[in-house]
């Protein structure tokens, strides 16, 4: 929204919340900025390790000055142990994840051997790995009770990923598992059979790797079962939100649809991803898909389907304030803004708001540059 306040223009984001302000005739500055920064490193070359380290050194150069949260890393069947490049490249606190996988995909091209998504921003993970025998619900159990304990933020979505040794039709098994112990049917999950995985700085075979991203975002999502090339349009369209593009996307896809498809299937199915996505994407293929069709419908896994992860930011808000002497002025935090939530200080009270608020001054300081608000309306 753009608003005019005595000859100078206002650019004002905060999500879905929109403040409307009027100054005492103090330049004020407010700008939004994406939630969630992506790096994303690919890398063709041969030799896995090689690989892994190029990519990880694009996705970082990426983020730029920014600290990666959360990374998440494919590489091409056969050849885990090149993960354990990855701590080297990212802090100690970064929350590092890995998948194996055939034929990755992106919107660079096919056939990668290693890829890497740096994630920053206000977007968290944990996760839990548990070894399986012949329970696989049972495992899914676990996860789901591991998984519903982390604690996350009142206005956070969450994302979850299981991956590992469940094979199709096992792979059905250990969501039925999650959903027992977790609960609800508005969980968003992906993943499928990837063999090994990669978590706590380790490869974990004959095991289930559950992750749950959380954060400032929303999702998106298409399952669809078959073999045939169109069906890949069929899922990229369930999950796409006609009004904005995804900030990235994470497709889980079937190696018999890869075998299945040809040549010039494979080409149809890559010129899907890119018009209909027009964003950074991964889509590797492996042995039976877990997705939800909706968000209102139960999670379930199988094989020969493609499941679509569309990843949504939500826009966050800075202020900033530019030569405003004032005296004594109040400290107060600066807007924090989500989905449906503006976060600010009336005369020292802090307000959560959708709707009007009566008109309050509101006095701010950043560093010694400082500014007074008056009459400052949230509008749902």
């Amino acid at each position: 929204m753009l608003k005019t306040v005595k000859g100078r223009i206002l650019k004002i984001g905060c999500g879905m919340a929109l403040a409307s302000v009027m100054l005492f005739a103090f330049p004020n500055q407010v700008k939004a900025a994406d939630a969630i920064s992506v790096g994303m490193g690919q890398s063709k070359l041969t030799d896995a390790s090689a690989a892994m380290s190029a990519a990880a050194d694009t996705a970082k150069t990426g983020l730029g000055s920014k600290t990666a949260t959360v990374v998440l890393a494919w590489v091409d069947s056969g050849s885990e142990a090149a993960f354990s490049v990855l701590a080297a490249k990212f802090a100690t606190t970064t929350k590092i994840y890995g998948f194996s996988a055939r034929h990755a995909t992106t919107q660079n091209g096919r056939d990668m051997m290693a890829v890497v998504f740096a994630l920053a921003g206000q977007i968290s993970a944990a996760h839990s790995v548990v070894t399986h025998g012949t329970d696989f619900q049972g495992t899914g159990s676990q996860i789901g009770t591991a998984l519903k304990a982390v604690t996350t933020g009142a206005n956070d979505s969450k994302l979850f990923i299981l991956a590992g040794d469940c094979n199709n039709p096992l792979d059905n098994q250990v969501v039925t598992g999650f959903f027992q112990t977790y609960g609800g049917t508005s969980a968003w999950v992906i993943g499928g059979s990837t063999g090994h995985a990669f978590a706590d700085a380790k490869v974990v075979s004959s095991a289930i790797l559950g992750i749950v991203l959380y954060g400032q975002f929303d999702c998106k999502f298409g399952f669809v079962q078959g073999e045939a090339v169109n069906i890949a349009q069929q899922a990229l369209t369930s999950a796409t939100d006609a009004t904005k593009k995804p900030t990235f996307s994470i497709i889980f896809n079937c190696i018999s649809r890869y075998a299945s498809m040809g040549t010039s299937g494979l080409a149809t199915e890559l010129t899907y991803f890119k018009s209909s996505l027009g964003t950074m994407y991964l889509s590797a293929y492996g042995l039976g898909e877990i997705g939800k069709a909706n968000l209102n419908s139960t999670a379930y896994g199988t094989g020969g389907a493609i499941s679509v992860a569309n990843i949504y930011t939500r826009p966050s808000t800075s202020v900033v304030f530019e030569n405003i002497p004032l005296s004594a002025p109040q400290q107060i935090q600066s807007l924090i803004s989500s989905k449906s939530t503006a976060q600010y200080r009336i005369n020292g009270t802090i307000a959560n708001s959708l709707n009007a608020q009566p008109a309050g001054v509101i006095v701010s300081k950043e560093g010694s540059k400082n500014v007074k608000i008056s009459s400052q309306t949230i509008v749902k």
